[in-house]
């Protein structure tokens, strides 16, 4: 028997065009209906709270699948990598520097212990602060003032002349990677068509090994050396070391102000002539500037609807009646099975 293979590009474009504006909650519940009982057309109240994510889904997936896959996202992939290894990067550079630091500032086993452990403390603190933030602020945004925290922390670090500055400069770097580490595999995703989604982000997990090769290199050829002038002041190889290794962090702050914001948050936030534009934007980069991108802002109005008749089902009093009577109706039946009557 021959396994699945992929849907061809051509009729899957052919069949996005023809249903490109049918995104109502009818066509989202169609597709999660199935078999259920009950008059056909009745809709509870859960079918309307999902509508606009069901909606918002089919579009954002048809949308990214018209846009192509291709140069576009080569660029994420690397941009995103590099964000990904300057995290695996901080992880595992205090293991390196220890044997050196602890001579220079001379530090005892408690003290080396809460220097390795610190780090930790500061992803936990971060995850919570900025995966936030992610959803407030948006993706792109908010990845950008986490690998920037990353990046003054880790530089900082270098030129930190006693035990409690360098603690305090390492729990903050370890805030910026707790904060970026979620958000780049959300960023990703979201600019991936459902089938692709999964391979590619296994892929982008590969440069975590990546920054642990990159981390094990530079301490070999570095810290070994004798001391380095910069800056009016004499650093010590482990130190310079520590302001190599934050490099891949600033590269990525800077790739990332050539990306726009995930079209997926922007739908989600109402901002549709915003989303579309960047629909638009990888479709222009992955295909010929003379191709068109199918979908426009005519598509928008009927999603909006459908979100807003969401909202007029929460909250009308005759619909929030109706949605009443629905769920008393079913509670009543399953009581009534529950005592046999």
């Amino acid at each position: 028997m021959s396994g699945p293979r992929e849907a061809d590009p051509e009729s899957e474009s052919l069949l996005l065009k023809r249903d490109g504006s049918s995104y109502t909650e009818e066509a989202a519940a169609a597709g999660g209906g199935g078999g259920g009982g009950g008059a056909s057309g009745d809709l509870t109240e859960m079918d309307y709270v999902d509508a606009d994510v069901s909606v918002l889904s089919q579009f954002h997936e048809d949308a990214l699948a018209q846009a192509g896959f291709g140069l576009f996202q080569y660029f994420l992939f690397l941009v995103l990598g590099l964000g990904l290894a300057a995290d695996s990067i901080e992880v595992f550079v205090i293991a390196y520097v220890l044997p050196s630091a602890e001579r220079e500032l001379c530090m005892d086993d408690a003290r080396k212990g809460w220097l390795a452990a610190i780090s930790f403390l500061g992803m936990m603190i971060g995850g919570l602060v900025w995966g936030n933030l992610g959803d407030k602020l948006g993706r792109r945004r908010t990845l950008v003032s986490a690998l920037t925290t990353n990046a003054i922390f880790a530089v900082a670090t270098a030129f930190m002349p006693t035990y409690g500055l360098l603690l305090l400069t390492r729990l903050g770097s370890g805030i910026g990677v707790g904060g970026s580490l979620p958000i780049v595999f959300t960023y990703y995703g979201e600019f991936l068509v459902k089938r692709h989604r999964g391979r590619h982000l296994s892929w982008l997990l590969t440069f975590w090994g990546i920054g642990g090769l990159f981390t094990a290199l530079m301490a070999w050829l570095m810290i070994t050396q004798p001391e380095a002038e910069g800056l009016g002041t004499r650093l010590s190889s482990w130190r310079v070391f520590l302001v190599v290794c934050s490099a891949p962090a600033l590269l990525t702050v800077f790739g990332l102000f050539f990306l726009p914001e995930s079209p997926r948050y922007l739908l989600e936030c109402g901002q549709d002539v915003e989303a579309m534009y960047v629909y638009q934007k990888v479709f222009r980069i992955n295909h010929k500037q003379s191709d068109e991108y199918p979908l426009s802002e005519m598509e928008l109005p009927a999603v909006k609807g459908s979100i807003a008749l969401t909202w007029t089902v929460a909250v009308c009093p005759p619909c929030l009646r109706a949605s009443e009577t629905v769920s008393c109706s079913k509670h009543s039946q399953r009581t009534l099975k529950q005592y046999k009557v």
